[in-house]
Parts: C-alpha cells; sequence; structure tokens
C-alpha cells in the first residue's frame, strides 16, 4: 500500500516546538520503561525519533532554500 505525502506549512516555531515535543515523549517513554526494567530502544522510540530526524531535515532543507 502505497502512503499518502501530505504537504504542511508550518512556522519556523511550530517546527522547533514539534520537534521538542517528539523528544519529550522519547524520553518520557524511555524513562517509563526503565523505571519497569524494560528494554528502551522500542519501535515506538525508533519511529519517534525517525520522525524528529526528518522533520529536522526537511526544515534545515527548506531554510537553505
Amino acid at each position: 500500500m502505497e502512503e499518502k505525502i501530505m504537504e504542511i506549512d508550518f512556522t519556523e516555531k511550530q517546527c522547533i516546538d514539534i520537534e521538542w515535543s517528539i523528544l519529550i515523549a522519547v524520553d518520557s517513554v524511555q524513562q517509563r520503561y526503565l523505571k519497569e526494567k524494560k528494554e528502551i530502544d522500542t519501535p515506538l522510540t525508533r519511529k519517534l525519533l525517525k520522525l524528529h530526524d526528518y522533520i529536522q531535515k526537511t526544515r534545515k532543507k527548506v531554510k537553505v532554500s
């Protein structure tokens, strides 16, 4: 199944806020998993970090253009 690509316009500040929110979510998940003595490298944290990296790369690419 092919994924549809959405184009959404955000301000620089909104992108930074989204990046920080993702990092906070990853940290929260990892802290909870550490307390439960579970592996912190989970599909959820990998997916969130991949999303964070994608947003950051796209933001830098648009900034340079």
